[in-house]
């Protein structure tokens, strides 16, 4: 199984990635900046990153690390995960924040929580 790790260069995403190619998983590592990159502002980018992949741990930005649109990153983020399930795509880890089952349903990660909820994925 392939398995894509969003956010690969980060304080999380490395240590998943490293840890999935330990156990011997096929690791996708994916970032702006990374051989495969994924860029939430590009979803023309998405496809290539998603090509063959069956299980992703997807980090959601907290809007902290230069997108200038906040409000639409989930949007995007719920663009790739129904773009993912089209594909092929059985299972999904999700990492948002602490508390975010508190947060208003509009608020990027929580809308990204809900929507993986009541997708197919799992």
């Amino acid at each position: 199984m392939t398995f894509l790790v969003t956010g690969a260069s980060g304080k999380v995403g490395r240590h998943v990635a490293a840890g999935l190619a330990a156990c011997g998983a096929d690791v996708r590592p994916a970032s702006r900046r990374s051989a495969v990159p994924l860029d939430w502002a590009d979803p023309a980018g998405w496809e290539r990153a998603l090509d063959g992949v069956r299980g992703i741990f997807l980090v959601v930005p907290g809007g902290d690390d230069g997108h200038r649109d906040v409000a639409g990153l989930g949007r995007q983020v719920v663009r790739f995960l129904n773009r993912a399930e089209a594909r092929g795509v059985e299972r999904v880890a999700l990492m948002t924040a602490l508390g975010m089952r508190h947060a208003p349903e509009e608020a990027d990660q929580r809308a990204v929580e809900l929507h993986l909820q009541a997708s197919g994925l799992r």
